[in-house]
Protein backbone atom coordinates (compact mmCIF):
# COMPACT_ATOMS: atom_id res chain seq x y z
CA UNK A 1 0.00 0.00 0.00
CA UNK A 2 1.42 3.78 -0.94
CA UNK A 3 1.95 6.00 2.04
CA UNK A 4 -0.11 8.96 1.59
CA UNK A 5 1.36 12.04 2.92
CA UNK A 6 -1.59 14.03 5.43
CA UNK A 7 -1.61 17.42 5.59
CA UNK A 8 0.93 18.04 8.26
CA UNK A 9 3.20 15.24 6.92
CA UNK A 10 6.13 16.01 5.31
CA UNK A 11 8.14 13.61 2.53
CA UNK A 12 11.27 12.39 4.08
CA UNK A 13 13.73 13.90 1.29
CA UNK A 14 12.96 17.27 2.60
CA UNK A 15 12.98 19.13 -0.44
CA UNK A 16 9.06 19.72 -1.09
CA UNK A 17 8.36 22.93 -0.60
CA UNK A 18 4.58 23.05 0.43
CA UNK A 19 2.50 20.76 2.58
CA UNK A 20 1.46 17.96 0.49
CA UNK A 21 -2.81 16.75 0.76
CA UNK A 22 -3.68 13.33 -0.31
CA UNK A 23 -6.11 13.31 -3.27
CA UNK A 24 -8.51 10.74 -4.19
CA UNK A 25 -6.46 9.45 -7.16
CA UNK A 26 -3.69 8.10 -4.23
CA UNK A 27 -1.09 10.71 -5.29
CA UNK A 28 -0.31 14.12 -2.89
CA UNK A 29 -0.88 17.65 -4.20
CA UNK A 30 1.37 20.42 -3.64
CA UNK A 31 -0.77 23.24 -1.29
CA UNK A 32 0.32 26.53 -0.13
CA UNK A 33 -1.54 29.36 2.02
CA UNK A 34 -0.47 32.68 2.23
CA UNK A 35 -1.69 35.88 4.46
CA UNK A 36 -3.09 34.75 7.28
CA UNK A 37 -3.41 31.01 6.38
CA UNK A 38 0.14 31.26 6.99
CA UNK A 39 0.14 31.11 10.35
CA UNK A 40 -2.17 27.75 10.07
CA UNK A 41 -1.71 24.38 10.54
CA UNK A 42 -1.06 24.22 6.11
CA UNK A 43 1.79 27.10 6.36
CA UNK A 44 4.72 26.45 4.86
CA UNK A 45 7.56 24.04 6.50
CA UNK A 46 11.37 25.42 6.46
CA UNK A 47 12.99 23.00 3.85
CA UNK A 48 16.54 22.01 3.05
CA UNK A 49 16.81 24.77 0.21
CA UNK A 50 16.19 27.49 2.90
CA UNK A 51 18.97 26.92 4.89
CA UNK A 52 21.51 27.11 1.84
CA UNK A 53 23.67 30.03 2.01
CA UNK A 54 22.79 33.01 0.11
CA UNK A 55 23.88 32.95 -4.13
CA UNK A 56 27.19 34.75 -4.41
CA UNK A 57 28.31 34.03 -0.26
CA UNK A 58 31.79 32.99 0.41
CA UNK A 59 32.01 29.13 1.22
CA UNK A 60 34.04 29.23 4.41
CA UNK A 61 37.16 27.09 2.51
CA UNK A 62 37.68 30.26 0.69
CA UNK A 63 38.38 32.61 3.83
CA UNK A 64 42.08 33.00 3.92
CA UNK A 65 44.06 32.92 7.63
CA UNK A 66 47.04 33.27 9.12
CA UNK A 67 47.65 30.34 11.73
CA UNK A 68 50.28 30.65 14.40
CA UNK A 69 51.32 27.26 16.02
CA UNK A 70 54.08 26.30 18.09
CA UNK A 71 54.52 22.66 17.08
CA UNK A 72 57.35 20.35 18.69
CA UNK A 73 59.13 23.59 20.10
CA UNK A 74 59.55 25.74 16.87
CA UNK A 75 57.13 28.62 16.23
CA UNK A 76 55.18 28.39 12.54
CA UNK A 77 53.12 30.64 10.37
CA UNK A 78 50.85 29.32 7.22
CA UNK A 79 48.47 31.16 5.28
CA UNK A 80 45.29 28.95 5.39
CA UNK A 81 41.84 28.44 5.01
CA UNK A 82 39.36 28.49 8.27
CA UNK A 83 38.32 24.77 7.65
CA UNK A 84 42.00 23.86 7.40
CA UNK A 85 42.71 21.21 10.17
CA UNK A 86 45.38 20.69 12.53
CA UNK A 87 46.01 17.39 10.46
CA UNK A 88 46.24 19.49 7.20
CA UNK A 89 48.75 21.73 8.49
CA UNK A 90 50.97 19.43 10.13
CA UNK A 91 51.09 16.93 7.07
CA UNK A 92 50.77 19.51 3.80
CA UNK A 93 52.62 22.38 5.46
CA UNK A 94 54.91 21.29 8.00
CA UNK A 95 55.68 18.22 6.50
CA UNK A 96 55.39 16.39 9.69
CA UNK A 97 53.56 12.91 8.06
CA UNK A 98 54.38 10.78 11.50
CA UNK A 99 50.59 12.03 11.87
CA UNK A 100 48.87 9.87 9.79
CA UNK A 101 45.88 10.67 8.12
CA UNK A 102 43.07 7.45 8.22
CA UNK A 103 39.18 8.06 8.78
CA UNK A 104 39.19 12.06 9.12
CA UNK A 105 36.23 11.75 11.45
CA UNK A 106 38.05 11.56 15.22
CA UNK A 107 37.09 7.34 14.79
CA UNK A 108 40.48 5.83 14.39
CA UNK A 109 43.20 8.12 16.28
CA UNK A 110 45.69 7.10 13.72
CA UNK A 111 46.33 11.17 13.81
CA UNK A 112 46.82 11.47 17.52
CA UNK A 113 49.09 14.33 18.77
CA UNK A 114 49.27 16.23 21.75
CA UNK A 115 47.57 19.77 22.26
CA UNK A 116 49.35 21.14 25.68
CA UNK A 117 49.16 18.17 27.76
CA UNK A 118 45.96 16.65 26.19
CA UNK A 119 46.17 13.91 22.81
CA UNK A 120 43.35 14.60 20.46
CA UNK A 121 42.99 13.52 17.07
CA UNK A 122 44.46 16.60 14.84
CA UNK A 123 41.81 16.12 11.78
CA UNK A 124 38.81 16.96 14.14
CA UNK A 125 40.64 20.47 15.74
CA UNK A 126 40.59 23.52 13.37
CA UNK A 127 43.90 24.74 13.27
CA UNK A 128 43.37 28.29 13.50
CA UNK A 129 41.51 27.36 17.06
CA UNK A 130 45.10 25.90 18.71
CA UNK A 131 45.97 28.12 21.12
CA UNK A 132 48.81 25.39 22.84
CA UNK A 133 51.69 23.93 21.86
CA UNK A 134 51.62 20.78 19.79
CA UNK A 135 53.72 17.77 19.90
CA UNK A 136 53.89 15.09 17.20
CA UNK A 137 55.22 11.63 17.06
CA UNK A 138 58.25 13.46 15.50
CA UNK A 139 58.62 16.05 18.60
CA UNK A 140 58.64 12.67 20.73
CA UNK A 141 61.56 10.83 19.56
CA UNK A 142 63.81 11.16 22.36
CA UNK A 143 61.26 11.42 25.23
CA UNK A 144 59.48 8.71 23.81
CA UNK A 145 62.44 6.11 23.16
CA UNK A 146 61.41 3.64 25.98
CA UNK A 147 57.99 3.23 24.59
CA UNK A 148 58.92 2.91 21.07
CA UNK A 149 61.51 -0.31 21.94
CA UNK A 150 58.87 -1.54 24.32
CA UNK A 151 56.40 -2.15 21.42
CA UNK A 152 59.29 -3.48 19.08
CA UNK A 153 59.93 -5.43 21.96
CA UNK A 154 56.31 -7.06 22.76
CA UNK A 155 55.90 -6.97 18.76
CA UNK A 156 52.94 -4.24 19.12
CA UNK A 157 52.95 -3.29 15.64
CA UNK A 158 52.98 -4.50 12.16
CA UNK A 159 51.66 -2.52 9.04
CA UNK A 160 52.81 0.46 11.61
CA UNK A 161 50.17 2.88 10.25
CA UNK A 162 48.63 2.77 13.82
CA UNK A 163 51.56 3.27 15.40
CA UNK A 164 52.41 6.76 15.57
CA UNK A 165 48.71 7.75 17.33
CA UNK A 166 49.30 5.37 19.92
CA UNK A 167 52.53 5.92 21.12
CA UNK A 168 51.76 9.74 21.46
CA UNK A 169 48.53 8.65 23.42
CA UNK A 170 50.58 6.15 25.44
CA UNK A 171 53.47 8.47 26.00
CA UNK A 172 50.24 10.99 27.33
CA UNK A 173 48.95 8.17 29.79
CA UNK A 174 52.25 7.22 31.09
CA UNK A 175 53.24 11.59 31.92
CA UNK A 176 50.17 11.96 33.32
CA UNK A 177 50.91 10.86 36.61
CA UNK A 178 47.69 9.25 37.33
CA UNK A 179 49.30 5.72 38.46
CA UNK A 180 52.79 4.32 38.01
CA UNK A 181 51.27 1.19 37.27
CA UNK A 182 48.45 0.23 34.90
CA UNK A 183 46.25 -2.54 34.23
CA UNK A 184 45.10 -4.30 31.17
CA UNK A 185 41.32 -2.78 31.64
CA UNK A 186 43.25 0.95 32.37
CA UNK A 187 45.46 0.82 29.04
CA UNK A 188 42.49 -1.01 26.96
CA UNK A 189 40.53 1.99 28.03
CA UNK A 190 42.92 4.69 27.68
CA UNK A 191 43.51 3.13 24.44
CA UNK A 192 40.04 2.83 23.11
CA UNK A 193 40.00 5.66 21.11
CA UNK A 194 43.20 3.92 18.34
CA UNK A 195 42.54 1.47 16.37
CA UNK A 196 45.03 -1.35 15.16
CA UNK A 197 43.76 -3.70 12.46
CA UNK A 198 47.00 -5.82 12.12
CA UNK A 199 48.64 -7.01 15.80
CA UNK A 200 45.24 -6.71 18.36
CA UNK A 201 46.04 -5.40 21.26
CA UNK A 202 48.21 -7.50 23.36
CA UNK A 203 51.51 -6.51 22.81
CA UNK A 204 50.60 -3.00 22.62
CA UNK A 205 49.26 -3.44 26.46
CA UNK A 206 51.84 -5.10 27.29
CA UNK A 207 54.53 -2.37 25.34
CA UNK A 208 52.88 0.41 27.43
CA UNK A 209 52.73 -1.39 30.79
CA UNK A 210 56.58 -2.16 30.15
CA UNK A 211 57.24 1.49 29.51
CA UNK A 212 55.21 2.78 32.53
CA UNK A 213 57.26 0.37 34.40
CA UNK A 214 60.69 1.20 33.55
CA UNK A 215 59.32 4.85 34.18
CA UNK A 216 59.62 4.58 37.65
CA UNK A 217 61.82 1.43 38.15
CA UNK A 218 65.71 2.70 38.99
CA UNK A 219 68.04 2.55 36.18
CA UNK A 220 69.47 -1.56 36.62
CA UNK A 221 66.29 -2.37 38.54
Amino acid sequence: MCRRFSTTERPIDGFSDAPTTATDDGFSSASTSTGADASGPHRRQPTRRDRLPPAGAAPLQSRVVLVRLVVNGSQTTADTTSAATLLDILRGHLGLTGTKEACSRGDCGACTVLVGERAVPSCLVLAAQVDEPVRTVEGLAADASALRESFADWSGLQCGYCTPGLVVRAYQLIESGECDTFSDDEVRQALAGNFCRCTGYNGVVAAVQQAASRRVAPDGA
